[in-house]
């Protein structure tokens, strides 16, 4: 575990260009990114409509998701990028979080990207840098940023 890292914490954060995932949309576009990977190496002819669709069943899945006040499971993802868009730069977070777990208490204030080595998700129409995973806890909206109060299973995060 490296300085970066903490696990089974207690956490706060209040961040900006931050996306949330349900625990089953994790599960499920995780295996279906796989699908999808397959599918390209094979050279499969529907392979873009495909992703389409998956595409907008994740986009649907992450607007009904966000309403969740009391969220359990969660994958909050920090720095966003434009899926459509391949000239939109990368977003990072801005603002502050901070743990306290098995790794001790750690802080981190300022430009902050998500760095757990697991897939990408998809929040709104947006691609997020997972940061937190099995986030259970409290959050709201504050001057259009969310501030996140709970406990997390596992926080990598760096400074960009």
């Amino acid at each position: 575990m490296d300085s970066n890292e903490n696990i089974l914490c207690l956490i706060a954060g209040y961040t900006s260009n931050t996306g949330f995932q349900g625990p089953l949309g994790q599960i499920k576009f995780g295996i279906l990114w796989r699908i999808l990977y397959m599918l390209d190496l094979f050279g499969s002819d529907f392979y873009e409509e495909l992703f389409f669709i998956i595409f907008v069943l994740s986009v649907f899945g992450s607007l009904r998701w966000d309403f969740n006040l009391l969220p359990f499971g969660y994958g909050i993802g920090l720095g966003l990028k434009n899926y459509f868009d391949q000239y939109y730069p990368f977003k990072p977070a801005e603002g502050w979080l901070h743990t306290r777990g098995l790794n001790g208490e750690k802080q981190w204030n300022g430009t902050l990207s998500g760095d757990l080595p697991i897939h990408r998700f998809i929040y709104e129409i947006y691609v997020c840098y997972p940061g937190v995973l099995g986030f259970t806890g409290l959050k709201f909206l504050s001057k259009g940023m969310p501030l996140y109060l709970g406990s997390a299973l596992w926080v990598k995060i760096k400074n960009v």
